[in-house]
């Protein structure tokens, strides 16, 4: 278990009956788990991905992949589950098609043709060939050449070289391991130690290394005489935690160690460290309640003096978009609690083009109205030219945004980010047009399961209602414009009379 998601899932996965493995001094302590307990060979593994801090990596044994992703499908409700991929795949697969001076396409027996890295690959070419990772669209095979087998503690190929993990740190452990690679490598095979071999007796280790040999041999035979996947080591699972989620792995955290409501959306998304380590500390506070309250309504105050940038997050590895900066019009709160705002943003259009979606000409002078609401799930974007006729409305369609603060860096400046996650289904208001756009997408991820079947049926609801209050909607909007033309503000009521639109 590695990475900042790394004390909620392990009490989510210890409260349904996992066994602690390899863990980290920190998680054992917080845990009150036994370290002998906590330093056994692994079944499955989870950490973040070190690049999109929102993206869980899940590999391991089947079953344990299976059992991981049942445990966490019925827990982070508003995330994305991948499907469940093969790793250490290993067939005979033939070169395709060589697409730049290292790189080849092979097939493969999963569909979908693979990656092979290779200044000596070419077309036609046959060889056996391991799956080992996914390219960003987690349907593109990366390959290596050769047959890797997958144990607890080691990984046996025949590549000629040993190589250990980055978590083996204690130079015993290494030279006797390296002791041990001399006598694999001799026999021809490749060896990587994985992080588990560290607590692991010599005679375990060889006793695996005979194993792992025997199997070796057995999927070479079968290389020799059919077709098809020879073998699968492990499997690989992708999840995209929602910003939505993260309150629920805030709520697991909170069982365990002091933890505030915003702890996991500001450790993903935030370069505030202090002020997290900080605001957990004050988490411990009796009323939550009431010191959440005031926490948001700091922050509020401190809105109008800054500006917010949205943070535009489609699945898993796509890249991220960022909207804005847009100065903060208006806040108002849109529950009792004080907790969930409004926001209406404002920002001068600088390019010139076409509006995405819209299809209409973006001029430079336009102005954009932006309505966010942490209690719904769609964002509005109205487009005005610059002498205030309204182009166009956008419904995005996404997740419950998040509202946090961080820091600009450049300017030593407080600012807000507004994340939220993309669902690619849409919605476009242009005169007495109506148009859903970007659906094809959305009912693919509906179908594979990818987005849960109660999230598909509700974004589908709330658009086709939104799309029924098209000349409302219109109408308010140029009301609100009209006010901020006028008093360079707007008012906190003519918010509400959005919201209560949007709502009923």
């Amino acid at each position: 278990m590695r990475g900042i998601y790394s004390t909620a899932l392990t009490k989510i996965l210890l409260d349904k009956g996992f066994l602690p493995g390899d863990l980290s001094e920190k998680i054992l302590k917080r845990l009150s788990i036994e370290g002998s307990l906590g330093r056994s060979h692994v079944d499955v593994t989870l950490k973040n991905d070190e690049n999109f801090k929102d993206v869980i990596v899940v590999t391991g044994f089947q079953n344990a992949v299976r059992k991981t992703y049942s445990v966490l499908k019925d827990i982070l409700k508003r995330s994305f589950f991948s499907k469940i991929l093969p790793l250490y795949a290993v067939f005979r697969g033939r070169v395709e098609k060589k697409i730049s001076r290292d790189i080849c396409l092979v097939e493969t027996p999963i569909g979908a043709s693979g990656l092979w890295r290779d200044q000596f690959c070419f077309p036609g070419r046959e060889t056996n060939f391991t799956i080992i990772g996914y390219e960003n669209d987690l349907k593109t095979p990366v390959l290596r050449e050769g047959v890797y087998i997958v144990g607890k503690y080691m990984i046996l190929n025949d590549s000629g070289v040993a190589q250990y993990s980055e978590h083996i740190k204690d130079p015993d452990v290494i030279e006797e391991l390296r002791g041990l690679s001399e006598i694999i490598v001799k026999e021809g095979f490749g060896v990587k130690w994985r992080s588990s071999a560290k607590n692991i007796d010599t005679t375990s280790l060889l006793n695996e290394y005979t194993e792992l040999k025997d199997k070796y041999r057995e999927v070479k035979e079968r290389l020799d005489r059919e077709r098809g996947l020879a073998y699968i080591g492990e499997e690989i699972l992708f999840i995209h935690v929602s910003s939505e989620d993260m309150k629920t792995l805030d709520i697991y955290r909170s069982s365990v160690i002091r933890t505030f409501p915003g702890h996991h959306v500001m450790k993903t998304y935030s370069t505030i460290g202090e002020l997290i380590d900080l605001l957990d500390e004050m988490s411990d506070l009796k009323d939550q309640k009431e010191f959440m309250r005031r926490l948001s309504n700091i922050l509020r105050q401190k809105m109008y003096e800054t500006d917010a940038t949205l943070i535009h997050r489609k699945t898993f590895f796509e890249k991220i978009i960022y909207i804005g900066p847009a100065r903060i019009l208006n806040i108002s709160t849109s529950d009792e609690d004080d907790v969930n705002i409004n926001l209406l943003l404002h920002r001068v259009i600088k390019g010139e083009g076409v509006y995405d979606g819209l299809n209409i000409p973006k001029n430079m002078g336009d102005h954009a109205l932006t309505f966010v609401s942490t209690s719904l799930r769609s964002i509005l974007h109205a487009y005005f030219s610059e002498d205030g006729e309204l182009k166009g409305l956008y419904i995005n369609m996404n997740t419950k945004p998040v509202v946090i603060p961080d820091i600009d860096h450049q300017r030593s400046k407080l600012r807000f980010k507004i994340i939220y996650n993309d669902l690619f289904i849409d919605g476009v208001i242009i005169g007495d047009e109506i148009r859903i756009i970007d659906d094809k997408e959305f009912n693919y991820f509906c179908e594979e399961k990818i987005f849960s079947e109660e999230l598909c049926q509700e974004i589908r609801d709330i658009l086709n209602n939104m799309m029924t209050k098209k000349d409302l909607l219109k109408n308010i909007f140029i009301d609100l414009f009209r006010e901020y033309k006028d008093q360079k503000i707007v008012s906190e009521d003519s918010l509400s009379k959005l919201y209560y639109v949007l709502t009923h």
